[in-house]
């Protein structure tokens, strides 16, 4: 195949690309919503079955609302490589949510909708340049594995293990997140996050008669925290949230218990042991005799961290970008996706490839029109390099 400078995203696929995104976008996909998310997933079927995609249900284990992923991949053997590629179609803004449908800005130039950044734009553009790929090439299978899951935004418990599963031996991982701040970009690395919560328990009684009888669940829980809060350290790029506490039961009670919710982001393994074991030091030691606590903190996504090989895939998508006349920021951030997981795996990883806008997880959450088609081109012409290299450019 010989490597062309642009790929013409067909004119049918450009008149359908923006009805299908009102459809998904109009169908609510709150991670609380199995109703909703089934819902998008048939939505999500029938797109790329009319495209030329034959995905996959896989219903999520011992689940009662019916929840299901979606994969597409080669029949085995047919390809001696592939990439993985995947996205969410879970959201989370809640069914009562005002902000429901789609709606266009014409003075700005945007696209409004829950969920439309993060990510069911990326989706969509994900399906239709692999439809464009394979409309271009003529294969009758593409060297690609795809998983489109239902619970990303509750830290993919379930389909982290089938993104493991199908995409163990990837040369290379795009995960379809939307751009930021309206400008194109490129994301190459994540912090990783670790979530717990401390209990401490104490002893009540009377804060009047006899408060010297009691042990103060919040006063000790309040030591543990500011000792906790330092462990912040912006030069290193480690920081611990304490976002949640209660406890008590009366102002007039020593209170016998409280509890604290802890976030933590760290930008390497390294930072994330270090921290790991200032806060169980912090845990272990007490401050208020007769008090006990237990905590517990797990980790919800590693850090996506780049190497020599993430590079050398950069720089293939910034020359297909440079190609189309875009030049995207690269950018690293602390929110977490699944290019965690992957990038965890050993697999380089792209991130932050989808349509640009802002807002996401609020109630103006939007793209930049013009974005949708871009990224659509400038995806379609980086997945048929990528074939491109590895066939060695036979025609």
């Amino acid at each position: 195949m010989s490597q062309p400078d642009t790929i013409k995203i067909p004119e049918d696929y450009r008149k359908h690309l923006l009805k299908d995104l009102e459809t998904l976008v109009n169908i609510n996909s709150s991670s609380q919503n199995p109703e909703g998310l089934k819902k998008n997933g048939e939505a999500l079927l029938n797109i790329s079955m009319r495209l030329g995609l034959p995905f996959s249900r896989i219903p999520v284990p011992n689940d009662p609302g019916g929840r299901f992923h979606l994969i597409y991949e080669p029949p085995h053997d047919v390809f001696s490589y592939f990439y993985g590629i995947t996205g969410h179609f879970d959201t989370v803004h809640l069914p009562e949510s005002k902000f429901c449908r789609l709606t266009s800005d014409l003075e700005n130039a945007r696209i409004y909708g829950p969920g439309i950044l993060d990510m069911k734009a990326g989706v969509l553009v994900a399906l239709y340049a692999l439809a464009a790929v394979k409309r271009h090439t003529g294969m009758a299978q593409l060297p690609f594995k795809v998983v489109f899951n239902c619970d990303e935004e509750i830290g993919s418990p379930d389909s982290r293990h089938l993104i493991a599963k199908k995409f163990k031996g990837a040369a290379g991982a795009f995960v379809m997140e939307g751009g930021k701040d309206d400008v194109p970009c490129v994301i190459t690395s994540r912090k990783g996050i670790l979530m717990g919560k401390m209990r401490v328990s104490g002893k009540a009684a009377h804060a009047g008669e006899n408060p010297e009888r009691g042990a103060s669940a919040i006063v000790e829980a309040a030591y543990k925290i500011r000792l906790l809060n330092r462990l912040n350290d912006p030069e290193s790029g480690t920081v611990v949230t304490v976002g949640t506490i209660s406890g008590g039961n009366a102002a007039n009670q020593i209170p016998d218990h409280c509890s604290a919710s802890i976030d933590v982001r760290v930008k390497t393994l390294e930072a994330e042991k270090k921290v790991s074991a200032a806060i169980s030091e912090i845990m272990q030691a007490t401050h208020v005799a007769g008090t006990r606590t237990d905590y517990d903190l797990n980790q919800v996504r590693p850090p996506f961290e780049s190497d020599a090989r993430a590079a050398a895939l950069l720089q293939v998508y910034l020359n297909t970008c440079a190609r189309s006349g875009i030049q995207p920021k690269q950018l690293s951030t602390g929110g977490g996706s699944d290019a965690n997981l992957t990038a965890a795996m050993g697999i380089p990883t792209l991130d932050g490839i989808g349509p640009t806008g802002s807002g996401p997880h609020t109630d103006h959450e939007y793209i930049v029109a013009v974005s949708l088609y871009q990224s659509l081109e400038v995806f379609t012409l980086f997945l048929f390099t990528l074939i491109n290299h590895q066939e060695g450019g036979r025609s």
